[in-house]
């Protein structure tokens, strides 16, 4: 945490986002760098527990009754559904299945929610109008990851079935 925190204010005053400095804390201490962090049960509780958090305060920012929920939701699902949809073209274009390339194109489409929203936070846009529409679309996006990867099974390969010279 305390190297998270000073990687944070080195990206602020380098003009960067501290979203940056945590990234580079965690790459730097983890399994990737020094191996200091090993133990990563831990690690993924309290990243569990950020994620929750941080969608709770989304929720917050949103108000359900806005009238420009709509496009936000509608747009979200579209742009999650397109992308499946072109990466299964493109996959066939490639000779590839189509279920494997509407798998790499739904994970191609969701965003990084808190990213933005610090973005949008430090640049004070967050309650304009393209502000809310941005963040009710990344929540719609990562409401999408949830029914994604609930799915996910769906996309795999299905094992051959070995023969073994048995008959019923």
């Amino acid at each position: 945490m305390s190297a998270a925190q000073v990687c944070g204010v080195v990206a602020e005053a380098l003009r960067m986002p501290a979203m940056n400095g945590y990234l580079v804390a965690g790459a730097i201490l983890g399994p990737g760098g020094l191996h200091l962090v090993q133990e990563l049960v831990q690690v993924e509780t309290l990243a569990q527990l950020g994620v929750s958090l941080m969608l709770f305060g989304l929720g917050m920012e949103l108000s359900p009754g806005h009238k420009l929920g709509g496009v936000a939701v509608g747009g979200g699902a579209l742009q999650v559904v397109g992308s499946m949809g072109l990466g299964a073209l493109a996959a066939l274009g490639l000779g590839a299945e189509a279920r494997t390339g509407a798998f790499v194109g739904g994970l191609l489409a969701m965003s990084s929610t808190s990213i933005v929203v610090k973005s949008l936070e430090s640049s004070s846009a967050l309650g304009t109008v393209y502000g809310q529409i941005t963040v009710s679309t990344l929540v719609t996006q990562d409401v999408f990851v949830g029914v994604f990867f609930a799915l996910a099974p769906l996309f795999a390969r299905k094992p051959a079935v070995a023969s073994q010279g048995l008959r019923p």
